[in-house]
C-alpha cells in the first residue's frame, strides 16, 4: 500500500499484511492495520503516539459544532453506508489538494473504520503542522456503542 507516500509526497510506506511501515521525514513508524474489527496498535502492542480520543466522548451530530471539526477519510462508499452526522467528508487520498476546506482553527478529528487510515491522516497533519485527534476505533466503536449513523450522500 503506498497511499500514504503518494498522499503526503514524503515517506514511503511498506505493507507487510496486517502490519504498515511508515517513513516520515527520517523517522520510521509500525503501524498494525489490523483485520477489520481489531483496534490499531504498533507492533510492540502499544497504541501510536497520537491523541485519541473515544466516541463516547464526542457528540452524536457535528452540524451544530462551530469550532470542532470531524472529518471522514473513508471512501465514498463507506461514507454512503453509514456516517456521522455533520462530519466533513474527503477521502484520505484527496485530503492534501482540499486541505483549505478544512477550518485551521478549528478542533480537529479524524475517523475512519477502525483508525488505520486514520493514525496515516495524522502522520500527514504533523508533517504539515496541524494538530488533530483520532476517533478511537473508528465507525466500527461508534456504531458498536449505538451512536447513530446517517446513510446516503
Amino acid at each position: 500500500m503506498d497511499i500514504f507516500a503518494g498522499l503526503a509526497g514524503v515517506g514511503s510506506v511498506l505493507d507487510t499484511g496486517h502490519s504498515m511501515g511508515l517513513r516520515v521525514a527520517g523517522r520510521s513508524r509500525r503501524v498494525d492495520v489490523g483485520p477489520p474489527g481489531e483496534y490499531n496498535l504498533c507492533h510492540d502492542g502499544s497504541m501510536p503516539a497520537f491523541e485519541q480520543v473515544p466516541v463516547t466522548e464526542l457528540p452524536d451530530d457535528f452540524t451544530a459544532e462551530t469550532d470542532r471539526i470531524l472529518l471522514d477519510i473513508r471512501e465514498p462508499d463507506e461514507w454512503e453506508g453509514g456516517h456521522v452526522r455533520g462530519a466533513l467528508h474527503i477521502p484520505l487520498g484527496e485530503v492534501p489538494a482540499r486541505i483549505e476546506e478544512i477550518d485551521p482553527d478549528a478542533e480537529l478529528f479524524v475517523i475512519c473504520r477502525t483508525s488505520g487510515r486514520s493514525f496515516r491522516m495524522l502522520e500527514y497533519f504533523e508533517h504539515v503542522g496541524r494538530e488533530a485527534t483520532c476517533v478511537q476505533g473508528g465507525m466500527v466503536a461508534w456504531e458498536a456503542s449505538g451512536k447513530p449513523v446517517e446513510t446516503g450522500t
